[in-house]
């Protein structure tokens, strides 16, 4: 149900809550970090509860009912975090998880959604440098092929394949198979890492482009990271929502600065 007070603005034209799709590594953090410093907008970078986990993976495979439950808190958080202003939260988790069933309590209308893209072997590189991929600790965070409806199909990406690759990717951090043999990931099971992170970025954009046609009346706003680097994307963008673009001073120190250069979280 929409939540309470939401009827009697239902043909406002500004957005009031934005979000975004994308598969992490192409900038949300510093996205969020940007549109805080504009006046009206409070932004936050994967704030608690994220929902992914159980919740996503979950959701995934099929099963609804750990996110569905958890959904009136996730309203209410939203709710208390933007404090009478337009809130933003940018969140890779949201195409994955609660962004379907979002509409369900606020109104189409209400919602923007900011498609952030990335060159895709950029994307990759960056998630096998910190060591995340669907295939280890990443999976609480990025798709797998155990995924209950597939969009995009690749030879190799599927349940037993999947599987398979995962039981000896955790042969290979064992304590004692380090011990012999290294850190070092074997190069067959770096090539499947790289496969699954090439088909996940595909899954994305085909799971962005079948969110866009079930909920038509989101407003919604393509922009490449490198893009962020300009002002006046910042002001395109936050116009093309109805809202008007008040950088503070900050903002303009803060431009093209990179951020979320992590070492290895399994993210």
């Amino acid at each position: 149900m929409p939540i309470q007070g939401f009827q009697e603005n239902l043909f406002a034209t500004m957005i009031e809550y934005i979000f975004c799709i994308g598969t992490g590594r192409t900038g949300s953090e510093y996205l969020a970090k940007m549109l805080g410093m504009c006046k009206g907008i409070q932004a936050f970078h994967e704030p608690q509860p994220i929902l992914n986990g159980a919740h996503m993976m979950e959701y995934l495979r099929g099963h609804s009912q750990l996110l569905e439950a958890e959904m009136p808190n996730k309203v209410k958080s939203i709710e208390q975090l933007r404090n009478d202003e337009v809130y933003v939260e940018t969140s890779h988790v949201f195409i994955k998880s609660f962004g379907w069933l979002l509409p369900e309590y606020i109104p189409q209308e209400k919602i923007g959604v900011i498609l952030l893209n990335r060159k895709p072997s950029k994307v990759v590189h960056s998630y096998m440098r910190i060591r995340s991929t669907p295939l280890n600790t990443g999976r609480a965070w990025q798709m797998t092929p155990l995924k209950k409806e597939i969009l995009v199909k690749k030879k190799g990406v599927n349940p037993a394949t999947y599987n398979f690759h995962r039981k000896i990717q955790r042969v290979t951090r064992s304590r004692i198979f380090r011990k012999f043999f290294g850190e070092k990931t074997p190069g067959f099971l770096a090539y499947y890492e790289r496969k699954l992170l090439f088909w996940y970025i595909e899954e994305t954009e085909a799971m962005a482009q079948k969110y866009q046609e079930r909920f038509p009346e989101i407003s919604y706003f393509s922009v490449n990271i490198d893009e962020l680097n300009r002002a006046d994307t910042f002001e395109k963008m936050l116009n093309h929502f109805g809202i008007d673009f008040q950088p503070t001073e900050e903002f303009y120190q803060a431009l093209g600065r990179v951020t979320n250069l992590k070492s290895h979280r399994g993210k």
